[in-house]
């Protein structure tokens, strides 16, 4: 079964043909550097359409990538509308359903480069969730870092995230909800807010952190790489109640003992100022 991308790319060439821009489906592959008999495959719904083809059918041909890539506007773009093509890898199991990708800490700092490298995302592991929430749609998971969303999310708690498509960025997006931006620079996880509008359209948002220690940033969309909605949250388990107690206690403990030595550093120090006095 091929991919609703895929069956898009179809429609997009069946309807450049139908305008005579180019006359056949080899020529058409013959213009891209594809091969025909690679071409006939996709047509023939054996195969799906790669990334390298479809970048190329938006540069020569101006197939619309949010109409590629969510079914929105028309097959073909204006050719001067600015455009940054991004197609989503996904894993599939043997029924043909997408697998949740888990994107760990040590390679986030990468995926801000490579998440749209076929290879490097069917490297992480994959999984499924139970339930009727996680059967359909893109989702992947990334492992949070550092306490800037607390107490709202932990350091090592894992989200599950909703792919955002770049079509829905501008008039889509949910205010005060928290979500996952790949920026050019690194993964976020914040709660999004929307700053700037032109009309309708949502041209600059505001990241918030939970954790009020820590200051929001702006951030325009145009340097927005990927969006991701957080869905859920893996968390480890507590210990028991017992064995909360004991930490909070030893925690408590180990303040008062710090509490204490430093008690006594300043009253070591007023002395020592006294005798010089």
């Amino acid at each position: 079964m091929q991919s609703q991308i895929t069956l898009r790319f179809l429609e997009c060439l069946e309807e450049l043909l139908d305008a005579k821009v180019e006359r056949s489906y080899r020529q058409f592959a013959l213009a891209l550097d594809y091969l025909p008999q690679s071409l006939s495959e996709i047509t023939r719904g054996n195969r799906d359409v790669t990334i390298e083809l479809l970048r190329k059918a938006v540069e020569v041909y101006h197939f619309n990538p949010d109409f590629l890539l969510a079914g929105v506007g028309e097959r073909r773009r204006d050719p001067t509308a600015d455009v940054d093509l991004h197609v989503l890898t996904t894993v599939k199991d043997q029924s043909g359903q997408d697998l949740i990708s888990h994107v760990p800490l040590a390679a986030q700092s990468e995926y801000v480069n490579r998440f749209s490298d076929p290879q490097f995302v069917r490297g992480f592991q994959t999984y499924r969730l139970p339930g009727e929430r996680f059967a359909e749609g893109h989702f992947r998971s990334f492992t949070v870092e550092g306490d800037a969303m607390e107490p709202t999310l932990f350091k090592t708690d894992t989200v599950i995230c909703s792919l955002v498509e770049p079509a829905q960025w501008k008039t889509g997006l949910k205010d005060n909800y928290v979500y996952l931006v790949v920026t050019r620079h690194a993964v976020l996880i914040k709660r999004l807010c929307i700053a700037e509008r032109d009309g309708e359209m949502v041209t600059t948002i505001e990241l918030r952190s939970d954790n009020t220690f820590y200051e929001p940033q702006r951030l325009s969309l145009k340097d927005v790489k990927e969006m991701w909605l957080v869905e859920s949250r893996l968390t480890p388990f507590l210990p028991s109640p017992d064995r909360v107690g004991d930490i909070i206690r030893s925690e408590i403990t180990e303040m008062r003992d710090r509490m204490r030595v430093q008690s006594d550093q300043i009253s070591s120090l007023l002395k020592h100022m006294n005798v010089k006095d």
